[in-house]
């Protein structure tokens, strides 16, 4: 292949950046080279400032989109060759459909060959890979359909000869504060028109087609405060078979972000941790207290759907909220609904000292000044069934202010079918 498969031309900007020979220094305006055996190209740009930036394009002759359709055909064939093991476990009649695999990887092996020799016009090979591909796999697809062990792992069967994945993803919606489920095609197949017939095939069991399936997350007053997972389920045909999955995702709210807040109160010479102020003896949220230079202020957080469905961490910032904010203290409250009595782990994270209540009981001290970070203590708690109390003291002298609490499993995993309100009332969905 060596000299066929080369670039034309590279521009910077629009105009024509010049060629110069492998291991040649190129000028101040830059240039580029070209390595043919290992089919890299090396672009040397002009000093320029950052904020300027570049637009570098490449393009290549019908022998550069040869090397692309070279390449799409070997895909093929390793595709084909991976998804002959995959089948092991899902068909029945596993000698018959690896010899389909196989015969297929062999044709597009042979439609490369004739790409590397140039004895196929690109016309010619665009034509034959795409029927390949879409022909080919999609009678390979129903083969596997026909031999699947049983209806759900049908769909698996006929989703790996394609290449895909069928699954739910969360979409956040209001800013963060509502979600739905939505069906979600993972990567990009070989065989985009079979696909379409196949999602074409699927809906829900109350006739909701593909591209319309939605399912909201209900929430509000209640929020999610560990796993939530969210699924849908979804039937088919394939080569007049029926299919059965189920389009899932979860996503870890383990991080708490609703609070009641209320501060400031006393911490000169850091005398404030151990100094018992009214919320540790008689929780009445909104009542009238007086604190470090007068009245005490309440404050109530927002929740929102996290981001990523890994969750992450929650820095409350207590800094901006309460005047005067040096060598004071607040409180927060959590109020959290559990599904059973269980141990838990509570991950706590200040700026500075700190002392954990739950359901009045007090679990943790942290006695020292630092900065704050995610999960600096582990704190094994104990919830019980229905609501339970959870009251952070965060103490500060100087510079930033602030925590963070996160709920685990005693497996260290998110715990699941737990809620946050801000008041403690009644059942959430379950």
């Amino acid at each position: 292949m060596a000299g066929r498969f080369a670039p034309e031309r590279v521009l910077l900007d629009g105009k024509v950046l010049p060629r110069v020979a492998q291991g040649q220094k190129p000028a101040a305006g830059g240039g580029w080279s070209w390595d043919s055996p290992g089919q890299m190209v090396t672009i040397s740009l002009p000093r320029r400032s950052v904020t300027e930036g570049y637009e570098v394009e490449l393009r290549g002759g019908v022998g550069y989109q040869e090397h692309a359709m070279y390449w799409q055909a070997g895909r093929l064939a390793r595709h084909v060759r991976g998804v002959a093991g995959q089948l092991r476990e899902l068909a029945g009649d596993w000698d018959s459909v690896e010899a389909q695999a196989l015969a297929v990887a062999a044709k597009a092996d042979a439609l490369a060959g004739k790409l590397q020799r140039g004895a196929l016009t690109l016309a010619a090979a665009r034509r034959d890979i795409d029927g390949l591909a879409d022909a080919e796999l999609t009678a390979l697809a129903d083969s596997a359909a026909r031999h699947a062990k049983e209806e759900r792992s049908r769909l698996g069967a006929v989703c790996a000869v394609l290449g895909v994945s069928l699954a739910g993803r969360l979409e956040v919606t209001a800013g963060g504060k509502a979600a739905r489920l939505r069906p979600e095609v993972m990567r990009d197949s070989i065989a985009p028109q079979a696909v379409q017939r196949l999602l074409a095939s699927l809906s829900t069991p109350d006739g909701t087609r593909w591209s319309d399936i939605s399912k909201d997350l209900a929430c509000d007053p209640c929020f999610p405060a560990g796993l939530v997972t969210a699924a849908v389920e979804v039937r088919g045909k394939w080569a007049g078979l029926p299919l059965t999955g189920t389009l899932s995702t979860t996503v870890d709210a383990s991080s708490l972000q609703l609070f009641h807040l209320v501060g400031p109160f006393d911490n000169t010479e850091r005398k404030g941790l151990e100094t018992v102020y009214p919320p540790e003896t008689d929780l009445r949220i909104g009542a009238e207290l007086q604190g470090k230079g007068g009245p005490v202020t309440w404050l109530k957080t927002g929740w929102r759907w996290p981001v990523r469905s890994t969750g992450g961490p929650n820095f409350v910032n207590l800094e901006p909220l309460f005047k005067p904010k040096d060598f004071t203290v607040a409180y927060a409250v959590a109020y959290l609904w559990a599904p059973r009595d269980e141990d838990a782990i509570a991950y706590v994270g200040s700026d500075d000292e700190c002392k954990l209540w739950v359901n009045g009981e007090h679990v943790h001290t942290y006695p020292d000044p630092r900065p704050p970070a995610p999960d600096q203590d582990r704190v094994p708690v104990k919830l019980r069934q229905g609501w339970n109390t959870l009251l952070l003291k965060v103490c500060q002298e100087e510079g930033q202010w602030g925590f963070y609490l996160r709920l685990a499993g005693a497996d260290d995993r998110p715990l699941e079918g737990v809620w946050t309100a801000l008041t403690p009332e009644g059942t959430p969905p379950q």
